[in-house]
């Protein structure tokens, strides 16, 4: 499922999310209310990681480069994080969630969500 945020519930506003970069998507029903920024100023990069989770969550990486540059296993209700990160061209998050039986076929899947990247 893709989340967008959007002013108007219309094919232009739906679209211009997409364009720009206002969505997140998810399989399974994990967070809501994402924040998600890195600051850079000539001395450190800054990570601000923010959101509500929905259900189990096995484990939250923040990926740079291709490699994981944080990672986090105890998941709150409400998580907040705000934490130095390494010079890098782009940031993303990505989190799974604990298997879960599926609603309307035999067998399980595992919830992940997906924030937009950040790119520098």
């Amino acid at each position: 499922q893709d989340c967008l945020q959007v002013e108007k519930n219309d094919y232009q506003s739906i679209l211009n999310a997409y364009r720009n970069g206002n969505f997140y998507t998810m399989c399974g029903n994990l967070i809501s209310d994402p924040e998600f920024s890195v600051s850079a100023d000539r001395v450190i990069r800054q990570c601000h990681l923010a959101f509500d989770l929905n259900g189990e969550m096995e484990k939250v990486e923040v990926v740079s480069e291709g490699k994981v540059i944080a990672e986090f296993t105890d998941i709150p209700e409400h998580f907040e994080a705000d934490f130095a990160v390494p010079d890098g061209k782009y940031y993303r998050v990505r989190g799974t969630g604990k298997m879960q039986k599926r609603k309307y076929t035999e067998g399980e899947f595992e919830p992940v969500f997906l924030l937009n990247p950040i790119y520098f």
